[in-house]
């Protein structure tokens, strides 16, 4: 699929509301460019969802913050349904499994007190970066 964070904002507009209430927002999707796709696949999942539920419904739903926290994908919305937790339970898991840089194959790991999810290469690029700036 190949999107960016910059697709998942423009095309899902009514799953970004630039609500005061929630300004982390305002930074639109804060992950590495490696989740998009999945980000990505949440959104469509979620929009249809939402298909299913009263108009108003779905015009109060938004996203409140989707972040990386301690490695992992972190999406946080106005409120729940069954079917949108599942979707994110699954997104969360397969974020878990992918590089945030690069969408290649990664797991979570922890370089200096800092845990992220990284593909073999540049798990090994960081260690070394790391050692040589001590």
């Amino acid at each position: 699929m190949i999107k960016t964070t910059e697709d998942i904002v423009k095309d899902f507009p009514s799953l970004f509301n630039a609500d005061l209430r929630y300004p982390s927002m305002l930074f639109g999707v804060e992950t590495g460019e490696g989740w998009a796709d999945i980000i990505y696949e949440a959104c469509e999942k979620i929009q249809e969802s939402l298909k299913s539920l009263s108009p108003e419904a779905q015009k109060d739903f938004h996203f409140t913050q989707i972040k990386e926290k301690f490695g992992g994908l972190r999406i946080y919305c106005s409120w729940y349904t069954d079917a949108i937790d599942q979707i994110i339970k699954e997104a969360t898991i397969k974020a878990s499994k992918t590089c945030e840089v690069t969408g290649e194959k990664g797991k979570v790991r922890e370089i200096n007190g800092w845990y992220t999810c990284l593909c073999d290469r540049l798990y090994k690029e960081s260690i070394k970066k790391s050692k040589d700036d001590v």
